[in-house]
C-alpha cells in the first residue's frame, strides 16, 4: 500500500534520498509506492509500444510530443507526478532540468497499492494543469476510464481517442 510522509515543497521533495518503487508528490503530500509488479511494467510497455508504433507509420498528431514512459513531470510547487504512460508537449521549455507542463495525455495503470484517493487527486492535477485526457486501467474491472475536462467514460473491449486517429487500444488483449 502506498504510504505518505508529510507535506512539502517539490523543492524539498528533490532532495529526498532516492526509494525503490515509485515516490510522488501530490498537493504537497509524498506518496511512495511498492515496486511495479509485472503485469503493470507489461501493459505500460505495451501502450507505450503501441503509440509509439501508430506515430511511427502515421506520424504524431499536430500538436503532440513525445510518447515516454515512466517520465516524471513537475507541476507548480507541489506536485510531481509520473504517469505510467505519458504524451508530451512539444512545446516543453527544452532548458528545464524537469517536464513542467502537464503531458497532453497521461496514463495510469492501477495497481493494488494504488489507493482511489490517490489515482483521483492525480487525476484532478494533471487536468487542472492542462492535460487534455488521463487514461486509468483497472486490472480487475478490465476496464479503462478516461477522464477529459468535462467527462469521464468507461470503456470495455475497443479503446479508441478522437485525439488520435486511427490508433485503438484491445482491451481485451491487454488485460489477457
Amino acid at each position: 500500500m502506498g504510504t505518505t510522509v508529510g507535506l512539502i515543497t517539490f523543492e524539498q521533495f528533490e532532495r529526498l534520498p532516492a526509494e525503490p518503487g515509485k515516490t510522488e508528490l501530490i498537493d504537497g503530500e509524498v506518496v511512495q509506492l511498492p515496486p511495479a509488479k509485472k503485469w503493470h511494467s507489461l501493459v505500460g510497455a505495451d501502450i507505450h509500444e503501441s503509440l509509439l508504433l501508430h506515430f511511427k507509420v502515421n506520424g504524431k498528431p499536430s500538436g503532440f510530443g513525445r510518447v515516454l514512459q515512466e517520465a516524471g513531470y513537475k507541476l507548480g510547487d507541489r506536485s510531481w507526478l509520473q504517469p505510467d504512460v505519458s504524451i508530451t508537449r512539444p512545446d516543453d521549455n527544452p532548458a528545464s532540468d524537469y517536464f513542467e507542463r502537464a503531458p497532453l495525455i497521461a496514463i495510469e495503470v492501477v495497481s493494488p497499492s494504488n489507493t482511489a484517493e490517490n489515482v483521483h487527486l492525480k487525476v484532478q492535477v494533471y487536468l487542472e494543469n492542462g492535460t487534455l485526457e488521463v487514461w486509468v486501467l483497472y486490472r480487475k474491472r478490465k476496464t479503462l476510464v478516461r477522464h477529459r475536462p468535462d467527462s469521464v467514460t468507461t470503456h470495455t473491449g475497443v479503446f479508441r481517442s478522437d485525439l488520435i486517429l486511427d490508433w485503438s487500444l484491445d482491451l481485451n488483449a491487454l488485460f489477457a
